[in-house]
């Protein structure tokens, strides 16, 4: 099949390319507005795009033709803004975020989440949150309706046992982010992985893998290690509570997770 994005499927450009390049990691982010309100968000369509300046990417759309979200208008008059990267454990309440609340109204406060004051910025960080980065607006691209914001990464803050601080690492079993899939609705966990020791190398276990790029990491630079060195649910709607009970719930051929939810 091939589809041409230059002509009438262009319309239908979201739904193809959201439904291909996949899993996205999702930035719950925070902003404030000039009043001091707080405003909290969930973006998929975002990632980090660069290492010297550090600079992360996220593209918050429009509420309605010509109105940009909260997220989008926050950024563009402060300058500020948060991501607060999502695990397991933050999955039902980052998708209560993505309710649609009136103007001022706290997404933090209606999910049950704790913000925590930032070091460097106004938004605040969420204490709940496995990581989170604290950024300054560098540039606002807009490319017809889409909006890129690329921020620079001032400080992170990470939970106390996901990196060892010797390599940088990840530590086995201390971060599992979740990741957006297919849509309409659709999420994946990440315990299952696999890697390769280096290019031109055969596919090994993760824990092979781990194990041999803990020891590369430990034995280089002092101790310091090059630079570049399943269970799921569903959930019924943006701004519902992700149910206790995720039997039935999970397609057994691709183990994704399925949450309604409005936000990319």
């Amino acid at each position: 099949m091939e589809i041409d994005l230059t002509g009438p499927l262009r319309e239908d450009a979201y739904m193809i390319l959201a439904g291909l390049v996949t899993p996205r990691p999702i930035a719950l982010t925070t902003t404030v507005d000039l009043e001091g309100h707080v405003n909290a968000a969930p973006f998929s369509f975002f990632n980090v795009l660069g290492d010297s300046p550090p600079i992360v990417g996220l593209c918050p759309g429009d509420r309605s033709p010509g109105v940009p979200k909260d997220t989008a208008r926050n950024i563009r008059l402060t300058h500020e803004f948060v991501v607060n990267l999502v695990d397991e454990a933050l999955a039902e309440k980052m998708n209560l975020c993505a309710a649609s609340l009136p103007a001022g109204e706290n997404e933090l406060l209606h999910a049950g989440l704790t913000a925590v004051a930032s070091s460097l910025v106004k938004p605040p960080r969420i204490a709940e949150s496995p990581a989170s980065l604290e950024c300054r607006s560098h540039s606002i691209i807009e490319i017809g309706d889409n909006r890129l914001i690329i921020g620079e990464v001032l400080r992170v803050h990470v939970r106390d046992n996901i990196f060892d601080p010797e390599t940088w690492l990840v530590k086995p079993g201390t971060y599992h982010p979740i990741g957006r899939m297919q849509s309409p609705h659709w999420y994946c966990h990440t315990r299952d992985m696999f890697g390769c020791e280096g290019r031109g190398d055969t596919l090994k276990p993760a824990a092979s893998i781990r194990e041999s790029a803990l020891q590369t990491a430990g034995s280089a630079s002092g101790g310091l290690g090059s630079r570049r060195t399943s269970h799921s649910g569903r959930c019924r709607g943006a701004g519902k509570p992700w149910p206790t009970d995720h039997s039935g719930s999970v397609d057994a051929r691709s183990g994704i997770l399925r949450v309604d939810s409005s936000h990319r």
